[in-house]
């Protein structure tokens, strides 16, 4: 193993011990959590790193290859139907997940409550969208793309067999990190995290993906939150 090839690594361990494994032993939520609407610096900063993620291990160094206005325009309009396509899909599963979970019985164990200022709804929006952005670099770009490499050294595992491994530990990850938030929401996590996985790897971007999370959550507020 090289010294980048190391570094990588250590990086890795150090994303996968300070950010992914702690939400996996967080076993209520916060009172205040989508209650009360302060500047998101704790989101931020995670979409700092996961700008940092993009920016070493995504972004190739040297001229990027110049295409055409049309070339752009035909990328962005097949690019926004990996967007709607995908949003409609959330929709649809947060739809059947919340009729299972509302015909179980079971109440909710968390209630959000809408913003109630201007600044609030700010500071919402902000929130939303630093979470989305970071949470889509790191469980459907970084994490099933590092997991897959050193799945790879796993002796007698096929490359089939290292992306399969990969790919369901993430969403794994993804879904029991939303655990505090109930057992609808990790059901929900599950099935969403592989519709915007689709969607990252068809459309070559993660902003497709982060677009759709976005729009999802906030159409999420407007209508299951409390005024």
């Amino acid at each position: 193993m090289d010294k980048k090839s190391f570094t990588d690594m250590l990086f890795f361990l150090f994303i996968f011990c300070l950010v992914i494994l702690p939400p996996l032993f967080v076993r209520n939520a916060s009172p205040e959590i989508f209650t009360a609407w302060s500047f998101p610096f704790q989101q931020l900063l995670y979409a700092y790193a996961a700008g940092m993620i993009l920016r070493f291990f995504y972004m190739k160094n040297g001229q990027k290859k110049e295409r055409s206005s049309a070339v752009k325009r035909i990328t962005f309009f097949i690019n926004s139907g990996y967007t709607l396509v995908t949003f409609g899909s959330l929709c649809v599963i947060a739809a059947g997940t919340e009729l299972l979970f509302h015909l179980s019985g079971l109440q909710p164990s968390v209630t959000s409550v809408r913003p109630s200022s201007a600044v609030q709804y700010l500071f919402c929006v902000l929130d939303f969208a630093f979470a989305s952005f970071f949470e889509e670099v790191l469980y459907r770009l970084y994490l099933p793309d590092m997991l897959r490499k050193y799945a790879a050294y796993i002796p007698r595992l096929t490359p089939r067999a290292a992306a399969i491994i990969s790919e369901s530990l993430s969403v794994a990850l993804f879904a029991f990190a939303h655990r505090y938030l109930g057992a609808a929401s990790v059901i929900n996590a599950a099935l969403a995290c592989v519709a915007l996985r689709i969607c990252c790897r068809k459309s070559g971007s993660v902003w497709t993906n982060t677009a759709a999370h976005f729009a999802y959550n906030i159409l999420s507020l407007i209508l299951f939150t409390a005024v």
